[in-house]
C-alpha cells in the first residue's frame, strides 16, 4: 500500500470515519455514511494498484488525502491514465 494509507483496517475506518464526521457532518447521518463508504471503495481502489503506480499514489495522497480517499484515487486515476503509452505511440 501506498506511504500512508494505513494497512490496519481498524484504523484505516477511525481514519476515514473522523474525516468523513468532520466534513459530511452537518449533512446528517445519510451523508456521513454515504462518505465512509466512498472512502473505503477508493481505499480499497488504491491498494489494488500495481507497484508501478506507487510513485503516483503517494504523490497523490500526500497532497490530497485530507480531502478524502476518493479525490486521491480520482488524481491517480487521471495521472495514471496520462502516463500509460497511448496504442500509437511507439514502445520503449
Amino acid at each position: 500500500m501506498a506511504a500512508g494509507i494505513p494497512t490496519d483496517k481498524a484504523e484505516l475506518t477511525q481514519e476515514i470515519t473522523l474525516r468523513c464526521v468532520y466534513d459530511m457532518g452537518e449533512f446528517g447521518n445519510d451523508g456521513v455514511q454515504a462518505c465512509i463508504r466512498a472512502d473505503m471503495a477508493a481505499a480499497e481502489t488504491l491498494a489494488g494498484y500495481p507497484p508501478e503506480a506507487k510513485s503516483i499514489v503517494d504523490r497523490c495522497f500526500s497532497t490530497l488525502w485530507s480531502r478524502g480517499y476518493g479525490m486521491v484515487q480520482r488524481c491517480v486515476e487521471r495521472d495514471w491514465k496520462a502516463a500509460a503509452p497511448s496504442p500509437s505511440s511507439p514502445s520503449r
